[in-house]
């Protein structure tokens, strides 16, 4: 099951950095490294490109984020993952597609398409 996460304007992979770099922005966060996009595109697969994993810093708070998802040629996420954790690795939150991780303490999903990225304004 795959689904939309990028507002439709975006239209092409090389389109995908800039946009989760504005994306990360938006929530506070500060980028630590480049976001990768790899080539995945397989004969007789939906994906098409590998996301990530990159991270989002949160300083003030001491935690990190980590980002990464599979996308379909039309940009749908396939798979994704969001791994939230403290300064000292302890996980906070995690929320991905990937079945086997609904019984583990502090995550949420495995069987939803990934949902659109929301974007906050700058106050």
């Amino acid at each position: 099951m795959s689904a939309p996460i990028f507002p439709q304007r975006i239209r092409t992979i090389d389109e995908v950095p800039d946009v989760l770099a504005k994306w990360v922005g938006t929530v506070a966060g500060e980028m630590r490294g480049d976001v990768q996009v790899r080539d995945a595109t397989m004969a007789g697969r939906a994906l098409a490109y590998l996301v990530g994993p990159f991270q989002v810093a949160f300083p003030y708070a001491g935690t990190t984020l980590t980002v990464s998802t599979a996308l379909t040629a039309t940009l749908e996420a396939v798979k994704y993952a969001f791994d939230f954790r403290d300064v000292d690795g302890t996980l906070i939150w995690r929320e991905d597609n990937h079945a086997g991780h609904e019984a583990a303490a502090g995550t949420t999903g495995t069987s939803r398409p990934a949902r659109p990225l929301a974007f906050r304004r700058n106050r």
